[in-house]
């Protein structure tokens, strides 16, 4: 796996503007190797799972479970990024598979 793959798997988990440059820099860069594609179906994933959840406890004031919620987040974020950085496929726990079955189109 080169280097740009893995910068662009990291850059997948931070936020979902680091997203958006992640998908960017591999149209550019021309790298569409699977391994960066899985890192962004999983980063995608996450980031749309913290922006819904944080428009949900937006309306549902629930601060104990908005704080769960977001440590369960930053926690996927941090596993994201470990995984990508040490070059490995791992799903994110729980919700990973889904996200990889879901958003399949990125390829």
């Amino acid at each position: 796996m080169d280097r740009d793959s893995k910068n662009i798997s990291i850059a997948a988990y931070l936020t979902p503007v680091g997203w958006i440059l992640a998908i960017l820099a591999r149209e550019f860069l021309q790298s569409k190797s699977a391994f960066a594609a899985f890192h962004l179906r999983q980063g995608l994933g996450l980031n749309l799972l913290i922006i819904s959840g944080w428009l949900l406890f937006r309306f549902i004031d629930l601060w104990i479970v908005e704080q769960l919620f977001a440590v369960a987040m930053l926690l996927g974020i941090v596993f994201g990024v470990l995984a990508a950085n040490n070059g490995k496929r791992s799903p994110q726990p729980i919700v990973g598979q889904f996200f990889d079955g879901v958003f399949n189109f990125i390829s």
